[in-house]
C-alpha cells in the first residue's frame, strides 16, 4: 500500500473560455448544458458511491454517496452528499467560490509545476479519462487527505478499486486555501509517483522517499512562503519536538513527516533540484537512489555524508563559516532548534542508547572550565559497530575582545565526520586549550532501503572519560580599538600529520597527500616522479586516523583558478560554475588541492561539469 497523508487536500473546477462551469444549486439539482461537457466524462450532478478506507472514516464506514458538483480542466469534484446537504445555502456558495479558486490554482500553477518537474500522473489511466478524481468526504480529524493505490487497479485485480485517479481530501478543510492548496500539491505528487515509479518503472519505493518529494512539492510551489504559518513552519516544530525520530521508519506519525521534510529542504539546498527529481527517475529506491542521484550531479558524497552534514546542520544551524552547517531558509535559521539528546557534565559517563537505521543523537559535553586543556576518550560498544558512523562537533573559546562594550564573537568550531567502528578500542579526542562543549552526533546507517513501519533497534554503549587540566588565563589588555583575532582551526586529533604529508593506513598500499583537514589519492607512482617525491617520505598511520580525514578529488594548478574534478581513470574534468553554486552543491574550496603543473598536465582532459 502506498503512503496515506495526514493533511487535507484539494478541489479542482471546469474552465471554458476562461468562464468556470458549476453546477447549479436549484432546488436540489444540478443543471449545466450538454453542449459544454466532453464526450464520455462525468456528468455534472451525478451520483457516486466511492469504496473508501475505514481507518481514515470518521464513522469507520466502507462507501459513501457523492455528487459531482465542479468540473475544472484537470480534475473532477465530489462532495459526500451528507457534508453538502448539512450546509446552509450560503455556505454551499462559499464552498463553491472555494471550489473555484483552488480549481484555478490547480490548473494553472500546481499541474503545470509539478508535471514539468516530476513527471506525468497516469493519463488518460485506468479509466481513460484524462482527469483526476477528487472526493472531498468526512475523515478523521488527524487525516487531511490520503491516496489509495488499490484505485489503480481493475476490479478485477481488487475488488474494492474505484477504478480511477482518485484523491480523498477531508470535507472540513476545505475553506482553508492555504491548507488546501498545501495538501493538493503533496497528494498530486503521490499520483505522479505512482505513474513514474510503480507503472513506468516497476519500482515500490520506500514510503519515506516518497513522501520527502510530496512535501517538497509544497516548497516548490511557493506554499512555504511567508514562512510563519506554513507546512514547514509545522514541521520544524515537528521536529523540534521529535529530532531523534528514524528518518527512513515509517509509523506515519508527524514525527516522519518533521524528519523528511528538513531532510528535502537540507538535500535541495546545498545540492540542487537535480538530485531530488533524480530520484523520481532512477530505478533504485531509498539511499540508493540518492547515492546514485548525488553522483549524476557530480557530488562526491552518498547518502551517509549528507545525512552526517544534516544531523550536525540540525545542531549548528549556522551556515555563516560552511553553508554545509545550516539552511538557507530564513524561518528555518529562526525556529530549528534541536535539543541535546543528553546532557553530560562529570568525569565519567556510560550511556545505553537504542539505534533505528538513519537516526541520530545529540551527546552534549559541557562545563569545561574556562581556559581547559585536555582530552576526552570515548568507546563504543555495539553488535553491529561498523553501521555506525560519528560527526563531532568541538566549540573552542572565541578570541578576547578588548571592548567590553563590543559585542563578543560566536565560539569558532571544528566539525569532523569518521566511522564509530575507528574508536571500538577507544580514541582520545585531543583538544588543546579554550573548550567550552562538545557535541557527538552517533547515527546508524546499515539498511539503504527495504524500510517499513517499524524497524530493528540496535544497541550502542557509549562510555567516556575525560581529563581536563588549568591553564593559567591570561588577562586582556585594553585598546580603544576591538582587537578580534579568530582561533585557528585545529585537528580534531593531533596525530602529528602536517600540510603535505604523505600517509598511507597500515595494511592498505594506497598514498594520500594531506592538506587543510583532507585527504586526496595519488593515483600511480608516476606522480611521485612528477612531484619530486620519495616513498621513504610516506608516513604509516592507523586506518582510524586516516578515516578522520574526509577525501577529496578537487585540485587546481598552481597560478590558475580554475578548479577542477579528477575522477579515478586520471581524467580531469573542469567544474564551470559559479563559486555559489560550487559551495550549494556540497563541495567546499578548503578540499581544493593546489599542485605544479607538471602533474597537472598528466592527467587528460575530460567534459567539463557545468551547473
Amino acid at each position: 500500500m502506498p503512503p496515506w497523508y495526514n493533511d487535507a487536500l484539494l478541489v479542482k473546477i471546469l474552465r471554458n473560455k476562461n468562464h468556470w462551469i458549476l453546477a447549479a444549486v436549484l432546488a436540489g439539482a444540478f443543471m449545466l448544458p450538454a453542449a459544454f461537457m466532453p464526450a464520455q466524462a462525468a456528468m455534472l450532478g451525478e451520483r457516486v458511491t466511492f469504496n473508501v478506507n475505514a481507518q481514515y472514516d470518521f464513522s469507520g464506514r466502507t462507501s459513501i454517496q457523492t455528487s459531482l458538483l465542479a468540473i475544472s480542466e484537470h480534475a473532477y469534484f465530489f462532495i459526500e452528499d451528507s457534508f453538502w446537504q448539512g450546509r446552509s445555502y450560503s455556505e454551499q456558495q462559499i464552498l463553491l467560490n472555494k471550489l473555484i479558486t483552488l480549481g484555478t490554482e490547480f490548473d494553472a500553477r500546481i499541474y503545470q509545476i509539478e508535471t514539468s518537474f516530476f513527471g506525468s500522473e497516469p493519463n488518460p489511466g485506468l479509466d481513460g479519462d484524462s482527469r483526476v478524481y477528487i472526493v472531498f468526504s468526512n475523515l478523521i480529524d488527524t487525516a487531511g487527505g490520503y491516496i489509495d493505490t488499490t484505485n489503480q487497479y481493475s476490479k478485477q485485480q481488487l475488488v474494492n478499486s474505484n477504478e480511477h485517479e482518485l484523491i480523498f481530501l477531508n470535507a472540513r478543510v476545505m475553506s482553508n486555501e492555504l491548507k488546501s492548496k498545501t495538501f493538493l500539491a503533496h497528494e498530486f505528487q503521490h499520483l505522479i509517483s505512482f505513474q513514474q515509479r510503480n507503472l513506468s518503472r516497476g519500482i515500490d519505493d520506500d514510503v519515506w522517499i516518497n513522501e520527502m518529494r510530496s512535501e517538497y512539492a509544497v516548497t516548490l510551489l511557493g506554499y512555504n512562503e511567508p514562512y510563519d504559518g506554513s507546512n514547514l513552519d509545522r514541521r520544524v516544530d515537528s521536529f523540534n519536538n521529535t529530532s531523534t525520530d528514524s528518518l527512513t521508519a515509517w509509523p506515519n506519525a508527524d514525527a516522519d513527516y518533521g524528519q523528511i521534510d528538513l531532510f528535502g529542504q537540507y538535500l535541495v539546498e546545498h545540492y540542487g533540484q537535480a538530485v531530488l527529481q533524480s530520484t523520481m527517475q532512477s530505478r533504485q529506491t531509498s539511499g540508493y537512489a540518492i547515492n546514485e542521484a548525488l553522483n549524476a550531479v557530480g557530488v562526491r558524497l552518498n547518502f551517509g555524508d549528507v545525512f552526517l552534514r544534516w544531523a550536525a546542520a540540525n545542531w549548528l544551524n549556522d551556515a555563516s563559516s560552511d553553508t554545509a552547517l545550516g539552511y538557507s531558509n530564513v524561518g528555518v535559521r529562526r525556529d530549528l532548534k534541536v535539543p541535546a539528546t543528553r546532557q553530560l557534565t562529570g568525569t565519567e559517563n556510560t550511556l545505553d542508547e537504542q539505534f533505528q537505521d538513519w537516526q541520530a543523537r545529540w551527546l552534549k559535553f559541557s562545563n569545561w572550565p574556562t581556559g581547559s586543556t585536555g582530552w576526552l576518550k570515548v568507546n563504543f560498544i555495539s553488535p553491529q559497530l561498523d553501521d555506525f558512523r560519528l560527526a563531532a562537533i568541538v566549540y573552542r573559546l572565541s578570541a578576547e575582545v578588548a571592548l567590553a562594550s563590543a559585542a563578543p564573537a560566536p565560539d569558532p568550531v571544528t566539525v569532523t565526520y569518521f566511522p564509530v567502528g575507528s574508536l571500538v578500542n577507544g580514541a582520545n579526542f585531543d583538544l588543546g586549550t579554550g573548550i567550552t562543549q562538545i557535541i557527538l552526533i552517533p547515527a546508524k546507517m546499515a539498511k539503504l532501503a527495504s524500510f517499513g513501519l517499524r524497524e530493528d533497534y540496535v544497541p550502542l554503549r557509549i562510555s567516556t572519560t575525560r581529563q581536563i587540566s588549568a591553564v593559567a588565563a591570561s588577562s586582556p589588555t585594553p585598546s580603544v580599538t576591538p582587537a578580534v583575532t579568530p582561533a585557528a582551526p585545529s585537528p580534531l586529533v593531533d596525530v602529528g600529520l602536517s600540510e603535505g604529508s604523505l600517509v598511507q593506513a597500515q595494511g592498505d598500499y594506497r598514498v594520500y597527500q594531506i592538506g587543510r583537514g583532507w585527504k586526496r589519492h595519488i593515483l600511480n607512482p608516476t606522480i611521485f616522479r612528477l612531484n619530486n617525491w620519495s616513498f621513504n617520505q610516506v608516513i604509516t598511520v592507523a586506518p582510524a586516523v586516516l578515516a578522520l580525514y574526509p577525501e577529496s578529488n578537487l585540485l587546481r594548478y598552481d597560478g590558475n583558478e580554475r578548479v577542477y574534478l579528477l575522477d579515478t581513470a586520471g581524467i580531469k574534468h573542469w567544474l564551470d560554475m559559479s563559486g555559489d553554486y560550487f559551495v550549494r552543491s556540497g563541495r567546499n574550496f578548503a578540499a581544493v588541492f593546489t599542485i605544479g603543473l607538471n602533474e597537472f598536465s598528466a592527467y587528460r582532459l575530460g567534459n567539463s561539469i557545468a551547473r
